[in-house]
């Protein structure tokens, strides 16, 4: 089931408001102190990840907050937080759900998929496939390997939420140019 656009572009739009980090921290604060707290050790747990994971990249990390984000990229990951979060991902056998918090992982290849970090190697395109050389951002299918046109597989990391993608050098160029990056 895909999910709806309209609450995709809803919650972009609450993620963009110039107050969202007060609204989000009012909401986390009318949580009960034990979902809090697994939520933040979950979140904490996959921002480490996704730091070991950028540098064995070699990445360079890009800003923290929403608008530092492209919008293509800003727009896949919340479409995939939205589904994690209503159930209607499809899931790995482990059923990750929000309710039990802890990081799991997400890739615009596997739409509307959601696995856990013992399930990760399910949204791992075959080697030197289509999908595995096509740059997420504009469709650029890449030669790929060693070769001079590159293709770069990246992370974001949203809460709990690991989204793996893939850029080509010039949308490569076009993440890092973002303001904050």
């Amino acid at each position: 089931m895909k999910t709806d656009t309209r609450f995709t572009l809803a919650l972009e739009q609450l993620m963009l408001h110039p107050q969202f980090v007060e609204i989000a921290q009012h909401c986390q604060n009318l949580l009960p102190t034990a979902v809090a707290d697994q939520h933040g050790a979950a979140n904490r747990h996959t921002r480490n990840l996704a730091t070991e994971i950028g540098a064995y990249l070699n990445g360079t990390r890009i800003g923290g907050t929403a608008e530092q984000v492209p919008g293509w990229l800003r727009l896949g990951v919340i479409e995939a937080w939205i589904a994690y979060c209503t159930g209607t991902a499809d899931t790995c056998m482990h059923n990750p759900t929000v309710d039990r918090p802890q990081p799991v992982t997400a890739a615009p290849w596997r739409l509307n998929t959601i696995v856990c970090l013992a399930c990760t190697y399910l949204l791992v395109p075959k080697k030197g496939s289509v999908a595995d050389r096509t740059c997420d951002a504009c469709g650029h299918e890449c030669a790929g390997g060693g070769a001079d046109d590159p293709i770069y597989p990246s992370v974001v990391q949203f809460g709990s939420l690991i989204y793996q993608f893939a850029v080509c050098t010039s949308c490569r160029e076009d993440v890092l140019s973002t303001p904050g990056a």
